[in-house]
This record gives C-alpha cells, sequence and structure tokens, in this order.
C-alpha cells in the first residue's frame, strides 16, 4: 500500500469515526464524541506524515476556524529532537 491509499484508508477510518462516532470493535472506546474523533484525526495525520512517526510527542493543540494547531516534539531528519506546531485541516492539510 503506497502513501495515498493509506491516506484515503485513513480519512475514510476517519468518516467513520466521524459520522458513527466510535467503532467499538476497532477501539473498544464507547460513545466518543465528533470534537475528540476530529482532534483524533488531526494527531493521527500530522504524527503519520512525519519521517519518524514514532518520534511524535504531543504537546498541545487549538482548535481554530480552520482546524487544529498542533505543538509536537519530533526527531527531524538530521536526528535532532525539535518543536514544531502545524495546522492541520479538516479535509488533511497540514500546514507547517
Amino acid at each position: 500500500m503506497d502513501d495515498s491509499e493509506a491516506s484515503v484508508w485513513a480519512w475514510m477510518l476517519g468518516g467513520l469515526l466521524l459520522v458513527g462516532g466510535c467503532v467499538s470493535e476497532m477501539t473498544g472506546c464507547n460513545d466518543v464524541s465528533p470534537e475528540d474523533a476530529a482532534r483524533y484525526n488531526a494527531r493521527w495525520t500530522l504524527q503519520e506524515n512525519l519521517k519518524d512517526p514514532s518520534s511524535f510527542d504531543f504537546i498541545s493543540e487549538e482548535k481554530t476556524e480552520l482546524g487544529y494547531v498542533i505543538r509536537y516534539r519530533a526527531t527531524n531528519g538530521f536526528g535532532a529532537t525539535v518543536t514544531e506546531e502545524a495546522l492541520v485541516t479538516p479535509n488533511g492539510t497540514i500546514i507547517h
């Protein structure tokens, strides 16, 4: 599966979470609000688009009119740990 296919599946799953509230068989959760699902999807989208997704360390987030501004730490391409902010829009666009 290439990156574009993975993105499509991620957003389809995100749509299930947003519309259905929660897919309990997959996540083991009960009654997730659409707001919580949107926040989770924004974090997941950002993490999965990093060079080293396992280095993602969430710091904070703020909801804006355009999406979520997420502050995080991660390892960059040179191996240094950096603190960054990124805007993740509802359609999955990431703006650094």
